[in-house]
């Protein structure tokens, strides 16, 4: 035996077994540590790491993660999880976990210190674009605005005629209808009335001074009355169409005054917004309620995803080629070929809610790094009864496909509702002090796709407005004493939630019985303030753009009547020269012979 060379190794294996020993579970704990709060964006705390390589088992204790929108919150926390993995994987650096045990899980716990990260740079999310796009549908309101209606809201201060879509459009319509009077000119000018009217009726004067009565004289005579009365024709048609175009002309200045219209309705608009005045309908009430609650769960349950699918790739993505001799792992499609991480089941208990909380067990399984390889959707189920509450949910993350699939059901009835907040309390809510609660529906994404419906319902209710408002006066105070009289009739209510849309622009619908009750309540608080407060405001609105409306209704009229009364008359021109041509007509019909003069021209007047 060459003991030279045992011996250097026999201390090499011995230092890292004393390494393993000493440094391999703070080393794991450490890392984490980091993994999670790269996850999570919070920290995450761990009491203890320890493991065991003769039973090829790890056990995790004391785990907190911290929820990065409420910092003085967990996600959720465990007491103790316990991990069994077959030991031959690892030789091939990978982690297969046959069994697992997880003890204690709890969501939304207290905090003693904030799990929020120091502030780093950070690049817009997808979940964090698809929150603010929601946010933009919810409508906020403070009843300080309403505090001095009269002073605060003066129509004459709050009207800037120089930001007036409709002053802006009225003089673009005046500077084009001024330009009216050249374009109908011209019309008239090409449609030359009077010169025409001379040249026919010298033509006619020429016609009656000619004499003879030979069967040939009374031909030609008879033939120039023809193309006389053909120049008046092409002369009335003319004036039907200088008609038509001047009419068309008017018709379009009259456009003008219609967009001038339209203009002051988005003026309209334009101010109610300035104004922040409040909607009384049930879908604005319906979203200012219960629109805070449905954007943070659902941007919670969608940021839960967008993980799931960076970690469980529905589609394996191809690795980048290695530098010049180095290799990489390749997973060859073989029987039985595992992925790098498996965690085929697990066993979860914990319990649900700080006061009285109710106790729950499920699974877990099909956690994998690669899930088109295993064929397998991971899926969680958890299961909890203690009367009068009861806990079923379920979810399914199928990413065997390209296109990843997640399913989301759960039902959660007789949890207490005290204590919980609707809406905002630094702008418009309701507080609940007492009463019990149940929820169920479902929520499921399919690629890009969003869709779900929720039921919730609240029952044997006591509700405390809150209303943002550091004025006290009168209408004020009137309208919290509206809400506090009408929710105090109210000992349940029940919402119907409809998501859609798509994972970038998510979309909601909510309605419940809570919406017309408050919204009756504001109606007879305030509600003659404000249809007053608009009157006035539209009544003065109305009056500055009326006053230009008029003015370029009277400038369009004074073009009309101008020219189609000197278009009417050229009408009166061309019935007398008809009238004196049909005259002389009939005369030189009267020549002797006219007749046999007249036989090939036969039908050409349409007699």
């Amino acid at each position: 035996m060459r003991w030279k060379a045992i011996i250097p190794i026999a201390i090499f294996m011995g230092l890292i077994a004393v390494g393993i020993v000493f440094f391999l579970d703070p080393l794991l704990k450490r890392a984490m540590v980091g993994g999670g709060q790269l996850i999570f964006g919070a920290k995450v705390e761990i009491v203890s790491v320890r493991t065991r390589f003769k039973e090829a088992s790890l056990r995790i204790r004391g785990v907190q993660v911290a929820d990065k929108s409420e910092p003085m919150k967990n996600l959720f926390e465990y007491e103790e999880a316990v991990f069994d993995m077959r030991f031959l994987p690892l030789l091939e650096k990978k982690v297969v976990i046959e069994e697992s045990s997880l003890k204690g899980l709890q969501f939304g716990t207290p905090r003693e210190t904030s799990g929020a990260l120091p502030e780093r740079e950070k690049k817009a999310s997808r979940v964090g674009k698809a929150a603010d796009f929601m946010w933009s549908n919810v409508e906020e309101f403070s009843l300080d605005q309403w505090g001095d209606l009269k002073k605060d809201f003066d129509p004459k201060k709050l009207i800037d005629p120089d930001n007036l879509a409709a002053v802006k459009a009225a003089e673009n319509a005046k500077n084009r209808i001024t330009e009216l009077p050249k374009s109908v000119q011209a019309e008239l000018d090409k449609l030359n009335l009077e010169g025409r009217r001379k040249e026919i009726e010298q033509k006619l004067q020429t016609l009656q001074q000619s004499g003879g009565n030979a069967v040939v004289d009374a031909a030609q005579k008879i033939q120039a009355v023809n193309n006389l009365r053909k120049d008046v024709n092409q002369m009335k048609s003319d004036i039907e169409g200088a008609k038509s175009n001047v009419t068309a002309q008017i018709q379009s200045a009259q456009k003008l005054i219609e967009d001038v219209q339209k203009a002051r309705m988005e003026d309209w608009k334009g101010l109610l917004a300035k104004l922040k005045l409040p909607s009384f309908n049930n879908t604005t009430i319906a979203r200012m309620l219960f629109g805070p609650a449905i954007i943070g769960r659902l941007g919670k349950g969608m940021g839960m995803v967008e993980s799931a699918r960076a970690y469980m790739p529905p589609k394996k993505e191809e690795p980048p080629p290695p530098p010049r001799g180095k290799g990489r792992v390749v997973e060859f499609p073989k029987h039985n070929v595992l992925p790098r991480f498996l965690w085929k089941k697990g066993e979860i208990s914990g319990q649900w809610g700080q006061e009285n909380p109710l106790l729950f067990q499920g699974t877990l399984e099909g956690i994998t790094s690669n899930p088109p390889l295993y064929g397998k959707p991971a899926i969680l189920h958890l299961q909890g009864s203690q009367a009068p509450r009861e806990l079923a949910a379920q979810a399914t993350i199928d990413h065997t496909q390209e296109e990843g699939k997640e399913t989301f059901q759960a039902t959660l009835s007789g949890f207490p509702l005290q204590g919980t907040m609707l809406g905002k309390s630094d702008s418009f809510g309701l507080g609940i002090k007492n009463g019990a609660g149940k929820v169920s529906g479902q929520l499921a994404f399919a690629g890009e796709g969003l869709n779900g419906e929720f039921q919730f319902d609240g029952m044997d209710l006591s509700l405390e407005p809150h209303v943002k408002a550091s004025s006290s006066s009168d209408i004020v105070n009137r309208l919290q004493q509206s809400l506090v009289n009408s929710l105090a009739k109210v000992d349940r209510f029940n919402v119907r939630i409809g998501l859609g849309g798509t994972f970038s622009e998510p979309t909601f619908t909510v309605a419940s019985n809570l919406d017309q009750v408050i919204a009756n309540a504001f109606q007879d608080a305030v509600g003659e303030e404000i249809e007053n407060q608009k009157k006035r405001l539209e009544a003065e609105l109305n009056k500055l753009v009326q006053s230009h409306v008029d003015e370029l209704q009277t400038m369009v009229n004074e073009q009309k009547d101008k020219a189609l009364s000197q278009i009417t008359s050229g009408n009166q021109v061309v019935d007398n020269l008809l009238k004196q041509i049909e005259q002389e007509a009939a005369k030189k019909a009267s020549i002797p012979g006219a007749d046999k003069a007249l036989q090939p021209l036969k039908g050409l007047f349409g007699r």
